[in-house]
């Protein structure tokens, strides 16, 4: 079935299959990256994981909220844009940039009072100080029912986990070109 997005019966998930295991298991990252450079039949691969984080706004007792931590690609691949401010972009995913957040809609208002001055007011996300760059539109709640995404930070699991080293599990979608 198509997704609820411009373009969504172009977009796909994919899942890792290994013949010498029973069954289909979640991707990591590092395949993320993998399909990334070697699949030709797709525009462009995002990937996702989704947890909760605690948002402190102006010092107040923090809330969890609902949240993914997201590959800007993953944006890309939804085809949506912003209400105010930008979506993730690849350079919030290297190790060491400054830590940036985009609210949801709904958050924005009820959260910010739909105050347009949040781009650029940090935030903390538990313990990390974040700064707001974008507020998605009314609607946008990727992949389920997320209200805040952070940068998946694809480029520090750019290495293939080594024997007994944790897999980084992530859900990957992918945007096909050409005839599906």
């Amino acid at each position: 079935p198509s997704l609820p997005l411009p373009n969504g019966d172009r977009i796909v998930g994919l899942n890792y299959w290994d013949r010498t295991e029973p069954g289909v298991r979640a991707p990591s990252s590092y395949d993320a990256l993998t399909w990334r450079e070697g699949l030709r039949n797709v525009e462009d691969i995002g990937a996702f994981r989704l947890v909760q984080r605690n948002l402190i706004v102006d010092g107040q007792v923090g809330e969890p909220v609902d949240a993914a931590e997201i590959s800007a690609a993953a944006f890309r691949v939804t085809g949506v844009p912003p209400l105010m401010g930008r979506v993730l972009v690849d350079a919030d995913e290297s190790p060491g940039s400054p830590a940036v957040v985009v609210l949801g809609n709904r958050l924005w208002k009820m959260r910010f009072g739909a105050d347009p001055a949040v781009i650029g007011r940090v935030v903390r996300l538990g313990a990390t100080q974040a700064t707001v760059v974008g507020i998605m539109p009314e609607g946008f709640a990727f992949p389920v029912r997320q209200s805040l995404w952070t940068p998946l930070g694809v480029g520090e699991f750019a290495q293939e986990p080594g024997r007994g080293q944790r897999r980084r599990e992530v859900a990957v979608l992918a945007y096909m070109r050409g005839e599906l």
